[in-house]
């Protein structure tokens, strides 16, 4: 049964630090190590959609947590971090390497491996960012 202040509750259990000059991406750290980023153009937009998204994940994990008897440590809470377009793009990248890395080694299928080391040989690298 859901009480009627769960979501004030959530609301004091969302952190936001401040913008960094350039930021124009939020970065959504939840309780638990997941991490979600948020990149609609301008970081106001940004911020808006990623508070909204924190407020619904914060939710589930709740909701999967269920009665958590008023322990705090079992509240889930989330923390927007503002970010810049170069730090949402350089995880990207290094998604992509990995995607693509994996893919070569694991899969059955030659043509899809030969299409993933395509892909990796025509990525450009990202200056400052090692790939795995």
């Amino acid at each position: 049964m859901t009480q009627w202040w769960t979501g004030m509750d959530r609301m004091n259990r969302l952190y936001v630090l401040p913008a960094r000059p350039g930021a124009v991406a939020v970065r959504i750290l939840l309780s638990g190590g997941k991490a979600y980023d948020v990149h609609l153009g301008t970081l106001k937009e940004s911020m808006a959609r990623a508070r909204e998204l924190a407020l619904e994940l914060m939710e589930q994990q709740d909701r999967a947590n269920g009665d958590w008897g008023g322990d705090i440590r079992l509240q889930s809470t989330a923390t927007l971090l503002p970010i810049t377009a170069y730090e949402a793009g350089a995880d990207d990248h290094a998604l992509i390497v990995a995607t693509c890395l994996d893919v070569i080694r694991d899969c059955p299928d030659s043509s899809v491996r030969l299409k993933a080391a395509r892909l990796l040989a025509n990525l450009k690298p990202v200056a400052g960012i090692r790939s795995a």
